[in-house]
């Protein structure tokens, strides 16, 4: 269960640095990058950004779309990918079809056949969850799954308390466990 934990841990932390658009170090790539202004927001269509520190890269985010708000309040993504590289837990991938990072709470939530998936091959799927940085947990009312190699967890809801290391299946929970191939 520490290795799930481990997961969610890492994904969701990777997702905080996507905040990289608007700190030093952040890269924005390609020549599809293209801005327009509606109303209230900005919208950014095909972009690719890489967070880097000490020439070293940290993050990657890849979005069909970002629509930022003009205060910078929110960011609200469709179709995104983000990978975190880290020497602890290597290399963890969230993607999911909708994003919205609170910019002033750091909170995120996706939505859309939200996938987070490790280097190991240890992954969550689900349809939905929200990241509250203050409390730094992760919770999802949506049925989950958790699998890896020799193991399935499922359920129906999850918290994830990062600081006590605690996740949390809330019902309906289902463990199926299976022989690991040598």
């Amino acid at each position: 269960m520490k290795s799930v934990f481990i997961l969610l841990a890492v994904a969701f932390l990777a997702a905080l640095v996507f905040m990289g658009l608007f700190m030093p170090g952040a890269e924005p790539k390609g020549a599809e990058e293209k801005a327009g202004k509606q109303g209230d927001v900005m919208k950014l269509n095909g972009i690719r950004l890489t967070q880097k520190k000490s020439n070293a890269k940290e993050m990657d985010l890849w979005a069909e779309t970002a629509v930022i708000a003009l205060d910078e309040s929110r960011i609200d993504l469709e179709k995104f990918t983000i990978v975190s590289y880290s020497k602890e837990a290597g290399e963890v991938t969230l993607s999911a079809q909708k994003g919205v990072l609170i910019n002033a709470t750091n909170d995120i939530t996706a939505s859309g056949g939200t996938l987070v998936r490790d280097n190991t091959g240890r992954a969550l799927m689900t349809d939905s969850f929200t990241w509250k940085n203050s409390a730094r947990e992760i919770r999802t009312d949506d049925p989950v799954r958790v699998f890896g190699e020799g193991f399935t967890l499922r359920g129906k809801g999850l918290i994830a308390r990062l600081d006590d290391e605690m996740v949390e299946i809330l019902s309906g929970v289902n463990v199926a466990i299976l022989p690991v191939k040598k």
